[in-house]
């Protein structure tokens, strides 16, 4: 099985891949969250997969019970584990090797496995921004690495017994502030930054993989290929991993165990080579998946953020939509519901070729154009499903997002008139597109008598 953690209603649900579709695994067996799942145990996780598995996903799909698989939907498969993100260092023996060298120095490798944590404030989703503070850090770094969340808890677990411990197997990258990490004597200051563990897009079931579990693994910074491994290259492997940590340390079902990275990271590169505002990180694992992140500033995430907050606001309140409320009137210029999603699909695609043309200064102000544009999307969009809208939205919105952040910041600060005539520059029209889904999703709730959340 393929388990993912997505947005949906305004909620964060389990959803299993399935023939180009998310399928809500809580309409479809129950359960609406991977940890809930993860914490009923094997006969569970047998039970749930066979349901699913012996579904008809159009039948669904028609039911509003699976939805087309878009990138934009997914968060982190699991945002607060029991424990931080328990990582290992040096657990790759040309990362150690590389290391040695750029220190000077003659050590040989380590005898134990090498034990490191991640807050849970440092889990992100696998397509979401990395903010960059040159307060913060002047040397962030990558580490594409291999993902295992643990299933069965226990203490004291042999290696030939670690397998059945194990529920799944995801992508992380340990991107690390590499002053901050040689500044403090340990660790966890420099490993353990807000938004600095991407992880996802899925869970693969141990089923799904080559047992042991040697996968190639992979990561690239604006298509350049950095690191090139093997999993089969750990030096602690997973049983020894397993049987090591649960000797002194109780392990939980959902512990999440980063397993190490190999050698290619920036750090050690000559000359060293640290990620900057722009860059766009790929990890990939053959089998498993790719996350990809883009570095920005802390304004641009921020931005995001609330981007991603206002949409889910909306479609919170579209979830709640019956059919026979299409046809209710709004508050907005005599719209009715189902007008007012098609106005906010067109608003949602006018983003990328407004904020064009601002920065080349070829927009017209007008009210009566921005009329008669609204009246055409409208219009154009009447035949449109509900479901196909909403699609459409979600579609849009992440393209948008790409759009915003690939943005350089002397196009931000371009000025230019909006509609009413107002000189604003680029970055505060955008600012503006946040607050078009929390305007109309008000208008909808008031018409439908659903809270606004």
């Amino acid at each position: 099985m393929r388990y993912v953690t997505y947005r949906s209603g305004g909620e964060s649900r389990l959803g299993s891949l399935q023939n180009g579709y998310i399928v809500d695994v809580g309409q479809v067996a129950g359960i609406s969250r991977l940890f809930f799942l993860i914490e009923g145990g094997p006969e569970v996780w047998k039970d749930v997969a066979a349901t699913l598995q012996a579904s008809n996903v159009e039948e669904l799909a028609a039911k509003g019970w699976a939805v087309p698989y878009q990138e934009g939907l997914l968060t982190a498969p699991i945002t607060k584990p029991p424990k931080n993100v328990i990582c290992l260092g040096r657990n790759y023996y040309k990362h150690f090797l590389e290391g040695a060298v750029a220190r000077g120095s003659d050590e040989k490798p380590p005898a134990a496995p090498i034990y490191f944590t991640k807050p849970h404030t440092s889990i992100i989703g696998p397509f979401d921004p990395i903010p960059l503070d040159p307060e913060v850090t002047q040397k962030l770094d990558w580490e594409a690495e291999l993902g295992m969340i643990i299933g069965v808890g226990g203490r004291k677990i042999k290696k030939e017994d670690a397998a059945r411990h194990v529920f799944g197997y995801t992508v992380i990258n340990d991107v690390t502030a590499r002053d901050l990490q040689d500044r403090h004597l340990q660790w966890f200051k420099g490993k353990g930054l807000d938004a600095s563990c991407p992880m996802g897009p899925v869970v693969v079931t141990p089923d799904e993989l080559p047992d042991p579990v040697h996968l190639p693994i992979s990561l690239k910074v604006n298509g350049v290929v950095k690191q090139d491994a093997n999993t089969g290259q750990l030096m602690f492997d997973i049983p020894t991993m397993i049987e090591d940590l649960s000797l002194a340390i109780t392990l939980e079902p959902g512990d999440v165990i980063s397993t190490g990275t190999p050698d290619g990271v920036g750090h050690f590169s000559k000359p060293p080579e640290y990620l900057k505002v722009g860059d766009v990180m790929e990890t990939i694992i053959e089998g498993v998946g790719t996350i990809r992140n883009r570095i920005t500033t802390p304004e641009r995430a921020e931005i995001i953020t609330q981007y991603n907050r206002e949409r889910d606001m909306l479609l919170a309140v579209l979830h709640h939509l019956e059919p026979e409320q299409l046809s209710l009137e709004t508050a907005c210029e005599g719209w009715s519901v189902k007008d007012l999603v098609g106005h906010l699909t067109a608003g949602t695609g006018n983003v990328i070729p407004f904020l064009q043309q601002h920065i080349n200064k070829e927009f017209k102000p007008g009210v009566e154009a921005l009329h008669e544009r609204n009246a055409l999307a409208v219009e154009k969009r009447k035949e449109q499903s509900l479901p196909s809208l909403v699609n459409e939205i979600i579609e849009t919105h992440q393209k948008n997002i790409e759009f915003y952040l690939a943005l350089e910041e002397a196009q931000l600060e371009v000025e230019h008139t909006n509609v009413m005539g107002e000189i604003m520059t680029a970055k505060e029209r955008f600012r503006r597109f946040t607050t078009h889904y929390r305007e109309h999703a008000a208008q909808i709730a008031t018409a439908i008598g659903v809270p606004l959340q």
